[in-house]
This record gives structure tokens, sequence and C-alpha cells, in this order.
């Protein structure tokens, strides 16, 4: 089994920690084009997939990613 790429690495770290003071960092992660979608939410660039996780730390208690 070959370890994991790198890239996954931090994108699974950020998440597993992502919290509010995170947000900021998403950037880093997701290109300016990027689209991102789910169950309730189809969007494209970063400021919105930003958008889509505020709102989801506004409304939930605690969410988290494993």
């Amino acid at each position: 089994m070959h370890p994991p790429d790198p890239r996954v690495r931090k994108i699974v770290a950020l998440f597993e920690r992502l919290a509010p003071a995170e947000l900021p960092r998403l950037p880093e992660i997701y290109t300016p084009d990027a689209q991102f979608k789910d169950p309730f939410n189809e969007v494209r660039g970063v400021a919105a997939i930003t958008s889509i996780f505020e709102h989801m730390f506004e409304s939930l208690d605690g969410p988290r990613f494993v």
C-alpha cells in the first residue's frame, strides 16, 4: 500500500480541525474556480464554498469532519 499523497494529507488535516478560524485557509486547498456539491448545495468558487461552511458553523452545534 502506498502512503497517501501529501496533498491529500493536507486536505484531510485541514478538514479534521476545521473551525470558523480555519475558513480563511480554504484557498490553500481549493482553486479559485473550484466546484462544491453536496445534497443541499452546488456552488462554484472559493467565496461560495466558504459561505457554505460559514453557514454550517452558524447553523449546527459542533459540526466536524472525521
